[in-house]
């Protein structure tokens, strides 16, 4: 018995021959064994397939918690790396010329060069380097 269980795992072989003579020892009094080598080999075999269906999904709910933990670490990290992002970016942006800054503000909700220049009544040209310079400023001075 101890052989088979140690050919499919060495190291807990000991552990699921006790476990199939302790389930034995509990059943002395209702079971009735024909054939002692064959019930003692399928009973170890059983132990063997209900210790990797158990390592198996043991492991399985470790790798998910781990997986889940770091991923929530990493998005806590990335909320404050964000939030650092964005007060750095906002800082820069007050350094720019107020002109600028607003064509900026209307480009990052999502106007287009056109939109921004009739309501701003510049050229489009104007408002392209209004977008270029800031975004050279950010390039240029962002520190994170």
């Amino acid at each position: 018995m101890y052989h088979l269980a140690y050919h499919y795992v060495d190291s807990e072989a000991g552990n699921i021959v006790h476990d199939v003579f302790l389930s034995l020892w509990e059943k002395r009094g209702t079971i009735v064994i024909e054939n002692p080598e064959r019930y003692l080999n399928r009973a170890v075999k059983l132990k063997i397939m209900n210790y990797f269906r158990n390592n198996s999904s043991r492991a399985g709910h470790i790798e998910h918690i781990a997986a889940t933990a770091d991923r929530a670490d990493r998005s806590t990290e990335r909320i404050f790396n964000f939030k650092i992002l964005v007060n750095e970016i906002d800082e820069l942006i007050t350094q720019l010329p107020a002109r600028c800054q607003q064509v900026y503000a209307m480009h990052q909700r999502g106007m287009d060069k056109q939109e921004i220049a009739k309501k701003l009544n510049i050229s489009e040209s104007a408002v392209k380097q209004h977008i270029t310079k800031a975004l050279s400023h950010l390039r240029h001075n962002l520190q994170y």
